[in-house]
């Protein structure tokens, strides 16, 4: 009782001696600590302090140029400032990579205005109702039959990944609840992503960009109610990618390889489980169109040319889903949009019927809408497993997956 009460005095003192202290008349230094604490940074406050009043058009040109081609080395896009206007050339025919372009510009304190030219840079620098430019200014890389194109673009896809789609290609990790196919409580991990090697600008008579590329990864899953949480199976990815774009539309045509695994630890324990070599070859082509700056609708069919006969399959599937962003948040550098997404799949080895998968959650980015991001989000599955040889037994969970990519 006694160390109870001193226990009590103890920390009563020690309140008292706080609320004292923090006097009125320290109230307006307090105040004035916390509005300098809690102020937001923003992009705009890392800034050279110099640039607010620099009038030298030839300076502000190339430092807001030397800003795009850090975060925005992908596209062609090129600047010239004068006036405290920004005139911007080449914007690329994605609508949603141009629009995080102009935003970005936006920003910079010493922009007033903004000018989207229609016309090319070099067409532009004979007239007279447009800047003084630069006589030679490099567009790009003349690489086939005359386009200009970049090689090793990392900042951007043309087709961006379907979210909701449990196969995407991607980096995460999550846990499943109740799949009852693989296991109770189910690890899922999935390492890989794309590598596009080449992408060429104004291509065919529709003026869209063209990426060129490959993409690879590896989707495992472990059953975590076993002592040791063994590895069940693995399947291996790799397709020839190419994408392309032109406003708010985008597309993808993959060659596709899927070769799948069961786990040596699982074969350990189920010596007599059967073993099948499944072993698919497919192509597969897949629309998107952004409806809205939040609103994303995409469909797409496939199809398996080969397969090994000891496991055949039907060879026709479709997908199709939406995506929406309904709003998004910044603190400082950091963009956060809340998602919900949908995916579903019929395929003519599970009679066509509905496999469904819907998501919901955050993401976080450092541009809106462009660029790799870290997302969270709880997932909700019904309809058959995706893992290996188990595609025709039906599954149904839910769970919790992180991810980092495109």
């Amino acid at each position: 009782m006694r160390k109870a009460f001193r226990f009590y005095c103890y920390w009563s003192g020690l309140f008292l001696c706080g609320y004292f202290c923090s006097s009125p008349r320290n109230l307006g230094a307090s105040c004035l600590e916390c509005e300098y604490q809690n102020k937001a940074t923003l992009r705009t406050d890392q800034l050279p302090e110099n640039l607010w009043s620099d009038e030298d058009s030839c300076f502000l040109t190339g430092y807001t140029q030397a800003l795009l081609d850090m975060h925005f080395l992908d596209s062609r896009t090129q600047v010239i400032v004068e006036n405290n206007t920004a005139y911007l050339f080449s914007l690329p025919v994605d609508a949603i990579l141009s629009e995080a372009i102009i935003n970005f510009i936006k920003e910079l304190p010493f922009i007033s205005a903004i000018e989207v030219c229609a016309r090319p840079y070099r067409e532009s620098l004979c007239q007279g109702n447009t800047p003084l430019l630069p006589k030679e200014k490099s567009l790009g890389t003349y690489i086939v039959c005359g386009k200009e194109g970049v090689w090793l673009p990392q900042n951007t896809l043309l087709f961006a990944p379907l979210i909701a789609d449990p196969r995407q290609v991607t980096n995460s990790a999550g846990i499943r609840f109740n799949e009852k196919v693989i296991g109770n409580r189910v690890g899922s991990a999935i390492f890989g992503g794309d590598f596009v090697f080449l992408r060429l600008f104004d291509v065919s008579r529709f003026h869209g960009d063209l990426d060129i590329g490959l993409q690879g990864g590896v989707f495992s899953v472990f059953d975590l109610d076993h002592p040791e949480a063994c590895m069940v199976n693995s399947d291996f990815f790799v397709s020839v990618v190419l994408g392309f774009a032109v406003h708010k539309w985008s597309y993808r045509l993959r060659l596709w390889h899927l070769s799948s695994h069961l786990g040596d630890e699982f074969l350990l324990t189920h010596p007599a489980f059967p073993r099948y070599n499944l072993s698919d070859e497919g192509i597969d082509l897949f629309v998107s169109y952004r409806y809205t700056p939040h609103i994303r609708l995409y469909g797409g069919v496939g199809y398996i040319i080969s397969r090994d006969l000891t496991f055949p399959e039907r060879p026709l599937y479709c997908e199709w889903g939406a995506e929406l962003r309904p709003f998004g948040l910044r603190e400082s550098n950091l963009h956060a949009q809340p998602i919900f997404a949908m995916h579903f799949r019929c395929w003519e080895e599970q009679h066509f019927g509905i496999d469904q998968t819907y998501i919901l959650g955050m993401e976080w980015a450092k541009f809106q809408d462009v660029g790799r991001k870290v997302r969270a989000f709880l997932e909700y599955h019904q309809g058959f497993s995706k893992e290996g040889q188990f595609v025709r037994e039906q599954c149904n969970y839910y769970g919790f997956r992180l991810s980092y990519g495109f």
